[in-house]
């Protein structure tokens, strides 16, 4: 696969990629082409009241969104994309935004896209330390084993795919990318 690069003719054409980030900025020059779909709100609170709610507050969302669909760098250019903003107000990652950013993407999925092609990017990784120092307390179980549950039920639904990261700062896979799962052979349609 070395130098190799190839575009389908449909440029990602009637798919859709549910893009779990940040937020995204929609004055970025990059994506003023992007076709946003929908944008779905993770957590249980709202922003807080001087924060654009339609912006990247980490500055990771635009470019991920930007690789996807965007007019210069975009590999699926003609792809709906659904924002799924997982941080709160002030950018901070909150674990259980993800979750129930995942869970508002199962649903999302089976009310507005069951017959279309799903992809689901998580540019997230986390280290298994951080998974052992987060509990919901609703569920009285590890974040973790929730999580699983959900990322399960996404991979069971026929026309998702999943993908995620796996890091930036060394060789090591973390979490949620260890997962066998997100390892396809031929097992899922193309």
């Amino acid at each position: 696969m070395h130098k190799r690069f190839w575009n389908y003719k449909t440029l990602g054409e009637g798919q859709v990629v549910y893009v779990l980030e940040s937020g995204c900025d929609m004055d970025h020059p990059e994506i003023t082409n992007v076709t946003f779909q929908d944008w779905i709100f993770a957590g249980g609170f709202p922003d807080d009241e001087q924060n654009e709610v339609y912006t990247d507050n980490g500055y990771h969302g635009t470019p991920v969104v930007g690789r996807v669909a965007g007019k210069n760098t975009g590999v699926a250019q003609k792809a709906s994309i659904v924002v799924v903003k997982y941080v709160d107000g002030r950018g901070e990652w909150i674990p259980e935004y993800t979750l129930d950013g995942l869970i508002r993407i199962h649903d999302h999925i089976l009310r507005n896209n069951a017959h279309r092609n799903c992809i689901i990017n998580i540019s997230l990784s986390y280290t298994p330390a951080r998974e052992r120092q987060i509990f919901v307390a609703d569920y009285e179980t590890n974040y973790e084993e929730v999580l699983q549950d959900v990322i399960d039920a996404l991979m069971e639904l026929p026309n998702v795919i999943m993908v995620v990261g796996s890091g930036n700062e060394d060789p090591l896979v973390y979490k949620p990318a260890f997962r066998s799962k997100f390892v396809y052979n031929d097992e899922k349609p193309t």
